[in-house]
């Protein structure tokens, strides 16, 4: 059997036959000697392996803790409540007292260590002060089980008022809400009959016992959830599941009438004491269980009970449910019923007299106690002489205790619980929860009734064992032990064995534990059905809450059976009557296939270099690896990956053609510099990634309505789209061409398809679009840890990572650091406590619902009318996008784990042209989202008002950050020189204002020239401040006001540093950080809102070649404005008169400032060259006409003649009316000038004829064989041709929102000065606000002097470390009889008030920033942890070998996919000797590619072919013992294996013999990478239909039921 049948093949949509290309020719032997790609490769696949050990590391101590934790706290809740039901027992036995003088607490006076003593827990009926000590010791117990029970339903009414108040939420249906309210009624009655009437009158050990009962009611929803139906409306129901569930009913009702009927029946009733309350205990036990209905309620059961179950719960679940404004109400009525019953059963069963004890004793009953200690001693009796001549009495002693055990065990209690809270909801985010939340929470009673027995049998043994050493036990407290003796014994005669039922029952009950599916990082509401625990019972709380839904799984049979929409009709374009409907015979029309994972990465590209390019492409062969490994895994093993995703990578270039200027050229359009470059480096990033040389088949070419397309296919059968726009014909720059894709990626392949609105629902919720730039460097795992953010919360319409700019300088250093505190400060607090604002568009993954929703994606295409609009939106298109995303109301997250690196701008020039085009755009982007604030916030439900208020603080601070730098820098100066603070305030204002007359009057050019000196200057001037600063600092002391104020700068940026250890190394570029803070605050604000009205990109701008008809339309305009400009020159007196203030108007040169009298004086300033000089317009424009001239000469002389033979076949043919020719150009003017100019271009016509006699040129059409598709740069890859519903798609889509924006110079000339106006305003404003505050605050500091001594440290001997200053004088007496004077005063910093409160707004916003830093950590943490594997834990997270199967799949698909390396030098044999063997290694190379450059990489024939060679049941195999595989997962793997070839060979119906080769390489001229039909060009990717959902493989998504 061909290896090829193994690929899934089909064929092209294209309306056209498939051009093949032409194999290259092959490498000659002198041409043999190769450049081998390094091995070390650079930015984010350079990862210290110490950091990936600490990652490892830090799962393993995740773990560990998380186990313990769970497990250690959850026992001592359990114990500490066993504890405290015990003090309320009615007929309490007497504890044995320790009265040994070296151990317990409290002592029995006299000597009487001998003795054995007694506490008494019961008193005489006539001893009224014993039962009110009694009563009193009772009101605390009773309010510590109260307390226990409320504290964390406070925390629960508290977390659903906070959802409720900034969150969205529905009301819920007033029958839902009483059934809701009925059954947590229920619920808390029963806890309160457990804790007053039923468990204090047992034993500690049947408490244990009897808590494992308490799932009665959820077996029986869990039954109800048996019978379930299919999307089809068919119902299942499992017998086998269905009659071990009846027994578990059984077992868990016979735990609750256990006891019961052995008190009704009189068995053992002489050794256990009758329960005062019999029959309460099935009714406790009953209701408490209906507390935990809604975690077994499932959608899928058909039954009425169950639908009307799961119709509640969903309306609570849903997206803005009701489930918090649901236990808004409950909460306090569940703490009010059980205040009430407790009130209640603890009079009516006399543990208390009467109510109102309960209030009178309760200050009392935590406070000081009496009890009673009683021992047996004999009398003798006077001349006796034996023991039987005495008698007994019984001593009593009364003992005083003042420590508040109830308290100390009640805190210990609320503590313990919370902890096992919040580290089992951890383990369960991490995906850690096998081993860390259902094993220890399993093993809670079992291991918890263990160490109670043995605590009872060592107080039994000895009662001083808790009096000392770390576990204490108050002497006169312990638990109510059963006679147990014989463990065995007790446990047969006391019937106890009936308790391992009930356990087994329970543990049956809760197994969805074990089965986990709670989404990855997922919030409390997806990991638990209730707000917060119940306190009572923890681990019962952790067990039963955990939610059985939240991820649904995907079979490998639904997933086969929707896999292929291939088979959808391609030309669906415009025939909605095809679109199907939903269907009343299915639930839901949605199939598996819809829910997988679809990634769409988007770049835009313009004038990158070869490096930043080369980053790119890296990236994306990682990506095609990773994709690769996940769908051979999924195809040839059947396993359901949950992290799945299918690929598709397009590439947006902007204007990338220009004409062909080159000798034997057409004068045509070809592809320019830019994308030839693309070309050979897809080769060679492939040959990076994978180690080796390695080719990548030649691209398809295809004519399209915007330009061009080229297809790359990778060796893991990703596709690189690369479209190529022409300006031509299709708008150009970045944001046009996100619109591009958004549009044909979202509205052509999405709403296009002809099947029902929810399929398309579902396809968009999981689509996703990936911004970004043509530099960046990222990992899959990058990606995926974006996808988590998606996932984990559907409401989330975009998400970004973090960002690392390179490159090496200055400012690059500077950026680095900049871009850090960015991240470590603001975007982690805009995270945590809103939304983040902007996601950057060079990594940024949006969702493709949010995109489409309203005002969103078709707002986007707004075209700029006005000139805040042209900052606005084209400036910072990616925060307008964001802006207009959280105006709809969905949020944007941001993940500190998600690493991209992009390249940064490395020269002082190009760093300030691009924050000049970020910083105004941003500021209005913001304004405009603080005046919508109420819109924003009534839509949104993650920007809050206080939200507002710090994005308010935070944009007022920019404004007036210029003005307080400013302040800054002149008060340095002024303390550090000593200088007058107004002469420093002077000072410091005289460059500014010169530079901002530059930036106003001046060309960019000179402003950043100003700016590079200024920045030089500043630089100095700070690193003499800082200097200053410490010098002040270490004459002052660490504490003085100069010191706590520069602390609070500094400090939150070494702790960010701390906390970001990972990233510790941008640290030492804070100095060039701090010394260029004036330059960055003030300088660069200036330029970028001084040159506002600059719309240009600033960036990566190159000289670009214009074409003829470009040239001609610049010539006539420019002549239009020369000749406007001559008509306004004036002579004679008037215009003498009226020029005497003109300003830039001369002759050859003018300046931004004219001054002129006549003819007789003339000063102008800022000079530069004139534009609109007559003579040099004039110039111009004859060399512009000759170049037309020579260029329509060229195009209007090709006629007739036969056509050159091209590589096309003939079944394209010539269509007829070919390009048309451009033509003459008309202008106005006289027909002298006419002549001229058809002169000269009659006269180049002949010489052009001259030159080329004998040329015969091929006609062209640009939507059939455009010039540029001949290029040899391109390679000789296939010609394709788009489907005629794309053609309709493009044309229309292009003429109604991509119509290149072509304005006249006029109409240009307008817009650059209603900008100029803008700008004017604006700055005008800027200004205004930063010299009030810069007056203001010098007239209060001069004029009030409102200041206050700095003494908050007086009371402490620091020696001056204070600031504090203590001045000795002495004054000698005059005479011997004169007294001596010493005066001491003490002299104290003296603090400035107004200054003061700047401090302290600083620090506030600084402090919000810290806290949200610390929060965002524990988040990353909390990703980081989940996304690293461990494969020692990972055997223990599963359940049997298909589970640990699933887990190894993928790693054996990663280790067998990859290529043959090349053994490296240092590992070859022979030493030096070998190595030398040059020529033999060289044609061995030639031989092996097939005489080509380099060899070609199919990643699934690869696997292919060691996948049949595999032996995956030997052990001593070198990968099965790398990956440590247990024996019975080989064997399934080898099952999985022999399973896929036998369907491949049925498939086919011929024989099938395995190859024995283990590799596979060409060998000839021909390289078989690639086969001929293989799969990796028969998708479609001219667009039409919708491919590549269930391509060729078994497909996977995981998503919520919420």
């Amino acid at each position: 059997m061909d290896f090829d049948e193994w690929s899934d093949s089909g064929g092209s949509n294209s309306d056209s036959e498939l051009i093949p290309e032409a194999a290259p020719p092959p490498t000659r032997k002198w041409d043999l000697f190769r450049e081998t790609p390094p091995s070390l490769d650079t930015g984010s696949a350079v990862k210290s392996e110490i950091w990936r050990r600490l990652e490892r590391l830090s799962k393993v101590f995740a773990y560990i803790v998380s186990f313990v934790i769970v497990f250690s706290c959850s026992v001592v809740s359990k114990g500490t409540m066993v504890f405290m039901f015990k003090q309320l027992a009615r007929m309490p036995t007497n504890i044995p007292f320790c009265n040994n003088l070296g151990k317990g607490t409290q002592y029995v006076p006299g000597n009487s260590s001998g003795m054995n003593f007694e506490v008494e827990l019961s008193c005489l009926k006539d001893d009224a002060m014993c039962k009110e000590n009694r009563i009193v010791e009772k009101v605390a117990w009773i309010w510590a089980i109260a307390f226990a029970f409320a504290v964390p339903q406070i925390g629960s009414f508290f977390r659903s008022f906070r959802k409720c108040m900034f969150k969205f939420n529905n009301w819920p249906k007033f029958k839902n809400l009483i059934f809701v309210l009925t059954m947590e009624v229920c619920h808390t009655i029963g806890l309160a009959m457990l804790s007053f009437m039923v468990l204090p009158d047992m034993d500690s050990v049947s408490v244990f016992i009897l808590t494992s009962s308490f799932a009665f009611a959820p077996a029986c929803f869990l039954l109800l959830s048996r019978f379930q139906e299919d999307n089809d409306r068919k119902t299942h129901v499992s017998k086998f599941r269905l009659a071990i569930d009846i027994i578990a009913i059984v077992s868990q009702l016979s735990g609750a009438l256990f006891w019961p009927l052995l008190q009704w029946l009189g068995v053992n009733q002489g050794e256990v004491n009758p329960h005062p309350y019999p029959w309460a205990i099935p009714a406790a036990v009953i209701l408490t269980s209906l507390g935990w209905w809604e975690t077994f309620t499932e959608e899928d059961s058909w039954t009425s009970l169950g639908k009307y179950l799961w119709s509640i719960k969903k309306e609570m679940i849903d997206k803005a449910g009701s489930r918090y404004v649901v236990y808004v109400f409950v909460t306090p009525i569940k703490v009010l019923t059980f205040l009430v019953s407790m009130v209640i059963m603890t009079w009516q069963t006399g543990i208390i007299n009467k109510p109102s004890n309960l209030a009178d004793y309760f200050g009392q009953s935590f406070g000081n106690h009496t009890y009673v200690v009683s021992t047996v001693e004999w009398e003798d009796i006077p001349g006796g002489s034996s023991f039987m001549d005495g008698v007994t009495k019984t001593a009593k002693y009364i003992l005083y205790d003042d420590t508040q055990h109830a308290l100390w065990v009640l805190l210990i209690q609320i503590f313990t619980s919370y902890l096992a809270f919040v580290a089992a909801k951890f383990a369960s985010k991490v995906q850690i929860q096998i081993f860390s939340f259902a094993l220890p929470l399993t093993l809670v009673l079992p291991c918890g009734l263990a160490i109670l027995v043995s605590l009872c049998g060592a107080h039994a043994e000895n009662e001083c064992t808790f009096q000392s050493g770390s576990l204490y036990i108050p002497n006169r407290f312990f638990y109510e032990c059963p006679n147990v003796g014989d463990y065995f014994a007790y446990t047969w005669q006391n019937n106890a064995w009936i308790a391992l039922i009930w356990f087994v029952s329970y543990i049956w009950i809760n197994t969805h534990i074990w089965y986990p599916k709670s989404p990855r990082l997922g919030t409390s509401e997806q990991i638990f059905g209730t707000p917060w625990y119940e306190g009572l019972f923890v681990d019962l709380s952790l067990m039963m809450n955990k939610r059985r839904d939240g991820v649904q799984t995907v079979s490998v049979e639904e997933l086969e059976e929707d896999e292929n929409l291939n088979h959808l009709n391609s030309e669906y374009l415009n025939f909605p009557g095809k679109e199907k409907s939903g269907s009343d015979s299915k639930k839901s029309t949605v199939k598996g296939s819809d829910r997988v994972t679809k990634i769409y990465a988007c770049a835009t590209m313009w004038h990158e270099n070869e490096e930043e390019m080369n980053e790119m492409l890296k990236s994306l062969f990682r990506v095609d690896a990773d994709y690769s490994a996940r769908r051979l895994t999924q195809k040839y093993f059947g396993i359901v990956d949950p992290e799945y995703y299918e690929w598709e990578t397009h590439i947006l270039f902007d204007n990338c053609f220009e004409m062909d200027d080159s000798p034997k050229g057409e004068r045509e359009q070809i592809c320019n510099k830019f994308v030839k470059q693309l070309i050979p480096l897809i080769d060679k990033a492939g040959s990076n990634h994978y180690g080796k040389k390695i080719r990548v088949k030649p691209c398809k070419k295809y004519p399209t309505p915007y330009g061009g397309r080229l297809v790359w296919t990778l060796p893991g059968k990703t596709k690189i789209v690369c479209h190529l726009k022409d300006k031509d014909k299709i708008r150009i720059k970045k944001r046009w061409s996100q619109i591009m894709y958004m549009y044909y990626l979202l509205g052509y392949k999405i709403m296009e398809l002809p099947i029902s609105d929810e399929r398309k629902e579902v396809m968009a919720e999981n689509t996703y679009l990936l911004a970004l730039d043509g530099d960046v460097d990222f990992q899959p795992d990058a990606v995926n840890r974006l996808v988590e953010l998606m996932k984990k919360n559907k409401g989330v319409g975009a998400a970004c990572g973090r960002i690392h700019p390179t490159g090496s300088g200055y400012i690059p250093a500077y950026q680095m650091f900049e871009y850090a505190v960015g991240h470590w400060l603001q975007k982690a607090t805009e995270h945590v406590i809103g939304c983040v604002l902007c996601s950057p568009g060079c990594f940024s993954l949006f969702r493709a619902k949010a995109i489409m929703d309203d005002n969103v994606m078709r707002k986007y295409t707004t075209v700029p009318t006005m000139p805040k609009h042209h900052i606005q939106f084209d400036q910072g298109e990616d925060r307008w996008l964001c802006t207009l995303l959280l105006q709809r109301g969905w949020r944007v997250e941001y993940s500190a784990a998600s690493d991209s690196y992009t390249a940064c701008p490395e020269g002082f020039d190009e760093f300030y042209n691009q924050r000049r085009r970020w910083m105004p755009s941003t500021m209005l982007n913001i304004l405009d989202l603080l005046a919508n604030w109420r819109s924003v916030t009534n839509a949104n439900e993650d920007v809050s008002r206080l939200y507002i208020c710090y994005q308010m603080g935070i944009m007022v601070g920019t404004f007036i950050g210029p003005g307080g730098i400013y302040m800054m820098i002149s008060g340095s100066i002024s303390l550090v020189f000593g200088m007058d603070p107004f002469l420093a305030l002077v000072y410091n204002f005289i460059p500014i204002f010169l530079f901002c007359l530059a930036c106003y009057y001046t060309s960019p050019k000179f402003q950043l020239a100003m700016a590079k000196i200024l920045t030089l200057g500043y630089t100095m001037l700070m690193l003499a401040v800082y200097v200053g600063l410490l010098v002040q600092i270490s004459r002052e002391g660490i504490l003085s006001p100069t010191s706590l104020s520069a602390a609070s700068f500094f400090f939150p940026l070494l702790l960010a540093g701390i906390l970001h250890m990972e990233e510790a190394y941008y640290m030492p570029y804070m100095i060039v950080y701090l010394i260029t803070i004036p330059s960055m605050y003030i300088l660069l604000v200036i330029y970028s809102l001084f040159n506002l009205f600059n719309v240009s990109w600033g960036t990566r701008e190159v000289k670009e070649k214009k074409t003829a008809a470009e040239m001609a339309k610049e010539a006539q305009e420019e002549a239009e404005l020369a000749a406007a400009e001559a008509k306004r020159k004036k002579d004679g007196l008037m215009g003498t008169l009226m020029g005497q203030f003109k300003f830039g108007e001369s002759e050859g040169e003018t300046g931004s400032i004219d001054f002129s009298l006549g003819n007789v004086l003339r000063c102008m300033c800022f000079t530069h060259d004139d534009p609109h000089e007559p003579k040099k317009q004039l110039v111009n424009i004859s060399n512009s006409l000759q170049e037309v001239s020579k260029r329509l000469s060229r195009i209007e002389g090709s006629t007739g003649g036969s056509v050159q033979m091209s590589r096309r076949r003939s079944s394209i043919g010539v269509r007829s009316g070919g390009r048309k020719s451009i033509g003459a150009i008309q202008e106005e003017g006289s027909g002298r000038d006419e002549e001229s100019v058809n002169e000269s271009m009659s006269e180049e016509y002949v010489e052009e004829v001259e030159e080329y006699p004998s040329e015969q040129k091929t006609k062209r059409d640009d939507d059939t064989n455009p010039y540029w598709i001949d290029d040899e740069d391109l390679k000789n890859g296939p010609v394709d041709y788009l489907s005629g519903t794309e053609i309709n798609f493009w044309r229309e889509m292009i003429h109604k929102y991509l119509q290149p924006l072509a304005l006249p110079k006029k109409e240009q000339a307008k817009q650059a000065q209603d900008l100029k106006d803008y700008r004017d305003s604006f700055i005008f404003t800027f200004l205004m606000i930063n010299a009030l505050y810069v007056v203001l605050i010098t007239l209060l500091q001069l004029q009030s002097n409102i200041k206050i001594p700095w003494t908050v440290f007086s009371s402490f001997n620091l020696n001056g470390m204070d600031g504090l200053v203590y001045s000795f004088n002495y004054v000698k007496p005059g005479s011997i009889a004169g007294v001596p004077h010493l005066t001491i005063s003490r002299e104290a910093k003296m603090l400035d008030v107004l200054g003061l409160c700047f401090l302290a707004t600083f620090s506030s916003i600084t402090f919000a920033q810290v806290i949200g830093m610390i929060m965002h950590r524990w988040q990353t943490y909390c990703q980081y942890v989940a996304s690293t594997r461990l494969k020692w834990f990972e055997k223990s997270e599963g359940n049997s070998a298909i589970e640990d199967m699933n887990r190894v799949a993928l790693d054996i698909v990663r280790g067998n996919q990859v290529p043959e390396e090349e053994a490296p030098e240092e590992r070859k044999k022979g030493g030096l000797a070998e190595r030398r063997q040059t020529v033999s290694a060289l044609t061995t190379y030639h031989k092996k590619v097939g005489g080509q450059n380099g060899e070609e990489v199919n990643l699934e024939k690869q696997f292919r072919i060691r996948f049949a060679n595999m032996d995956l049941e030997n052990q001593k195999d070198p990968m099965m013992r790398r990956l440590s595989v247990r024996r019975d997962t080989m064997h399934h793997l080898a099952v999985r294996r022999d399973s896929f070839i036998q369907r491949r060979r049925s498939s086919v119906g011929v024989g099938f013999e395995m190859p024995k080769q283990t590799s596979f390489s060409s060998s000839g001229y021909d390289n078989n990478g690639f086969d001929e039909e293989d799969s990796m060009f028969d998708d479609d990717f001219s667009g039409s239909g919708y491919e590549g959902r269930g391509r060729n493989s078994v497909q996977f998504e995981v998503t919520s039921r919420v």
